[in-house]
């Protein structure tokens, strides 16, 4: 059985968005540290908070990680300390990803690196083959 069939295929995780005085939009996912973005405007921000969001969590089953449930958006506090300069301010967004379309291309992906490299052993070992006959 294939490993992915125990996730759902909708995830939807709150991201706290940090809008700086600088203009740059800063990402991150309480519930899944390491899986962060950044964007110039809020749109990107919202591309990049979608594809982290979609990768992240496609390693996380990958891996047979559990996955942690999201945090209700109204139980988030968002604290800043002195480290935070610039911070204009923060805002809580609910980012949703479906994963069929995820995992289906990384499928694929794996399944045409799989089959170069069966061609690149079969080629090189008929060379060695030749090699050794002669």
């Amino acid at each position: 059985m294939n490993k992915l069939n125990c996730y759902p295929d909708n995830y939807i995780y709150p991201a706290i968005f940090t809008y700086y005085d600088d203009g740059e939009i800063g990402v991150t996912f309480p519930d899944l540290p390491g899986c962060v973005g950044q964007g110039s405007v809020r749109l990107d921000a919202l591309s990049m908070a979608d594809e982290g969001l979609r990768l992240h969590l496609y390693g996380m089953e990958e891996d047979g990680d559990v996955i942690p449930p999201p945090t209700p958006p109204g139980q988030i506090v968002v604290e800043l300390d002195e480290d935070d300069i610039g911070v204009v301010k923060t805002e809580v967004v609910l980012i949703e990803v479906y994963m069929p379309p995820v995992r289906e291309h990384f499928r694929a992906y794996n399944d045409a690196q799989s089959a170069c490299a069966a061609q690149y052993a079969e080629r090189h070992t008929e060379k060695n083959i030749h090699l050794q006959e002669n």
